[in-house]
């Protein structure tokens, strides 16, 4: 699915010459998928890092600044939901506060608010770069290497690969068409 690279703001694959469109699929998705995993689990340092690793892939990739701030901002209730609720409910030491405040905030709740954030920013970035790399048939092909024989065992496992390589591809643009149609009304 070749998309045009300035109208792109559905997602979708987008052909190009970088270092990430040329590598294989396989390593793509085991990749993404250590990031997405360490970006998870991580915390501190080694959650820097996964984030230091997403932005360059980002560079790479050369992703518009602008698509990922219209993801971020598609998803500002989520983010908040995301960074507030730590804050709120979570145990520790108080930050000092004015007494006409109404709630209490603990340190450990705002770096728990904060870690969540850049874990979600981390997980859109690293899907983002994914997607905008790797096209539909490199995924499916990718994925079978990946999965090996038990794609010949079981057949209905390519089945479900498609329609999942499918669904993904095709959310951003039911999304992108979703906010047209508010836009209009």
């Amino acid at each position: 699915m070749k998309i045009n690279n300035k109208k792109n703001f559905a997602g979708g694959y987008v052909e190009g010459d970088t270092f990430l469109h040329k590598s294989r699929p396989q390593g793509k998705i085991v990749a993404s998928l250590f990031l997405l995993l360490g970006s998870g689990i991580g915390n501190g340092w080694s959650l820097a890092m996964v984030s230091v690793v997403s932005v360059l892939a980002v560079i790479v990739a050369k992703v518009p600044f602008r698509e990922l701030l219209l993801i971020i901002r598609r998803m500002a209730w989520f983010f908040l939901a995301i960074a507030i609720f730590p804050v709120l409910f979570t145990p520790g030491f108080y930050v000092g506060l004015p007494s006409w405040f109404p709630i209490s905030v603990s340190r450990e709740g705002l770096i728990l608010g904060l870690e969540s954030s850049v874990r979600l920013v981390n997980i859109l970035m690293v899907s983002l770069v994914l997607v905008r790399t790797t096209s539909s048939a490199d995924w499916m092909e990718g994925m079978e290497k990946l999965l090996g024989p038990m794609t010949h065992r079981f057949p209905y496992i390519r089945d479900l690969l498609a329609v999942a390589v499918l669904s993904v591809k095709f959310l951003p643009i039911l999304i992108a068409r979703t906010e047209q149609v508010c836009c209009i009304m």
